[in-house]
């Protein structure tokens, strides 16, 4: 019996018809994701992209909220338990499938070598420690077998893309075999798949793109060009938007005739399960579409979205660049939902609340030659000190419509502060492991990471103009420092409580957080504290945010 080899990406997701939410009732989400470029075995040849395939999976699933595990070769060199090999996948695939309930989503991925075998139905997915050999099937990862684990799960709908992961040195170049998706085994009911190519197709890939044409575009699409009219990525309009995009693109691509066509199989019984809410979108996912309205009187109104309780990593770790020495990395768990401004408190609310305008970039400020002929009601109030933040709040919270509802407006204290402004994630930045003038407002003229030099735009911008993070909130990196509720301590994190800290109980400075218009982006960092400004002082980059609690909060 001869085989052929078919390298592979398979990406399945299990989730309700609705939208994929950490929030309470609305489902947790997993992710088990396998990417290997180098096997044991030397009739499987080392790949190129596979681990860049899973790796940059991994951080857009991450960005979303996903608990990640991911297995290749470089996470395997660190930690045996994360070795790309049978045992491991099947171990973890059975572990993150075993916790799964019905409103839980869970996604499988693997990149690498794949086999089929003439006159066999099933297909098979190679580990790292795989033998690739029909009497050796023991050692590979059967399909069918997958489908079984995925349709046996409580998860109510199940989702796959199967991509081509890596050259075959025999055929034409920059070619990659393509899984026979008329030939391999069907999908049960319940399970949608999508394909890279059609039968006798390749599925092709590009030194340029780091990826197969077709998983470019899957990550493209995932990342929000994929939208459908409603600002949300389905499995449907993903599926559109891939098969359009590849087939336009390889002819152009690689040329020589070349032709790549991905095919969908699905049978969802149902509506198109929403994937993924890209940033710029409403996320009801991590928001649970729960938002209020302070009325300050006049027409003027401020928003602010529900922050859920839950637990996650305050601080930064060892390894992050420019880290400080008093962000001290340590549990915290914020066991109360609150609500925060979805963006920074603007010069029209604060001169609705307090009656004057004290903004330098303003018309009536020092600097209003740099806002000349703008509207600058909606740029955020600068110039304040803490203590006019701390009176905005009071004077907000005794207002007749507010004491109604039994609000207290407030600052948010550290903790909360950057429990929201990281949004699940754990990089120094809610959008990664860098920054561009593209994503906040900051000097462009210094770089972090890997990152470009971009615009100084030497002054404030409009809240709101860039894309939210996950939870809703806007400029939490940039335009304005954010006045936090704490008093500044370097070794307060070494000894804090995980449940809801609220700082040291005295101290000289108040905690400013996310950096702004005019300083290099390591201050913009989510773990950043600035830790040298006295409460009574006003600077034309320091303005606040607040935050309203559904429990008594004092002040």
């Amino acid at each position: 019996m001869s085989w052929k080899p078919w390298p592979i990406l398979v990406v399945a997701l299990l989730a309700p018809l609705g939208l994929l939410s950490g929030q309470q009732g609305m489902g947790k989400k997993y992710a088990l994701l396998v990417g290997i470029n180098e096997y044991q075995h030397q009739n499987l040849p080392a790949l190129r992209f596979a681990e860049n395939d899973a790796a940059q999976l991994a951080s857009l699933l991450e960005k979303h909220k996903y608990q990640v595990t991911l297995l290749c070769n470089s996470t395997g060199a660190k930690d045996e338990n994360l070795r790309p090999k049978k045992e491991n996948i099947e171990k973890h695939l059975k572990k993150i499938l075993g916790r799964c309930e019905r409103l839980d989503s869970v996604v499988v991925a693997f990149a690498g070598h794949g086999l089929q075998f003439e006159k066999e139905e099933d297909a098979y997915f190679c580990p790292e420690d795989a033998r690739p050999f029909a009497d050796k099937k023991e050692s590979l990862l059967s399909l069918k077998g997958i489908y079984k684990e995925l349709e046996q799960s409580f998860a109510g709908v199940k989702l796959l893309m199967v991509d081509a992961c890596r050259n075959d040195p025999k055929l034409p170049r920059g070619a990659r075999t393509g899984i026979d998706a008329d030939n391999a085994p069907r999908p049960p009911r319940g399970v949608g798949a999508l394909f890279s190519c059609s039968a006798g197709e390749f599925a092709f890939e590009n030194e340029k793109l780091k990826h197969g044409v077709f998983f470019h575009f899957v990550l493209e699409g995932l990342r929000g060009k994929a939208k459908n009219t409603k600002g949300q990525v389905t499995f449907n309009s993903l599926a559109d938007y891939v098969n359009g995009s590849v087939a336009e693109t390889v002819p152009v691509l690689i040329g020589e005739g070349a032709k790549q066509s991905p095919n969908q199989i699905a049978d969802l019984r149902g509506a198109s399960p929403v994937l993924l809410i890209p940033d710029g979108s409403p996320d009801p996912a991590a928001v649970l579409s729960k938002y209020i309205e302070l009325d300050l009187g006049g027409g003027v109104k401020m928003k602010l979205v529900r922050i859920e309780p839950g637990t996650f990593s305050m601080g930064s770790p060892p390894g992050e660049k420019d880290r400080d020495g008093d962000e001290f990395q340590h549990p915290v768990e914020i066991s109360k939902p609150f609500f925060m401004g979805i963006h920074e408190v603007t010069q029209a609310q604060y001169q609705r609340i307090i009656g004057k305008n004290p903004s330098w970039f303003s018309a009536q400020g020092d600097g209003n030659g740099k806002v000349a002929g703008l509207n600058t009601d909606d740029f955020p109030v600068e110039q304040v000190s803490w203590n006019d933040a701390m009176e905005f709040c009071r004077t907000a919270s005794n207002l007749p419509q507010v004491k109604a509802q039994g609000w207290l407006v407030d600052l948010p204290t550290e903790a909360e502060w950057e429990y929201a402004c990281r949004a699940g994630t754990k990089t120094p930045f809610h959008f990664g492991d860098t920054i561009s003038t593209d994503q906040a407002n900051y000097n462009g003229n210094y770089t972090y990471g890997n990152g470009a030099k971009g615009v100084n735009r030497e002054r404030t911008v409009k809240v709101g103009s860039f894309a939210a993070n996950a939870w809703g909130l806007y400029d939490m990196h940039g335009n304005v420092c954010e006045w936090c509720k704490d008093w500044y301590d370097k070794d307060y994190y070494k000894n804090s409580v995980r449940l809801d800290p609220q700082g040291p109980g005295d101290g000289k400075f108040r905690v400013l957080r996310g950096g702004s218009w005019h300083l290099n982006p390591r201050y913009c960092r989510s773990a950043y504290r600035n830790n040298v400004v006295s409460p009574d002082s006003r600077y034309n980059d320091v303005g606040f945010r607040v935050v309203v609690g559904l429990s008594p909060r004092t002040q």
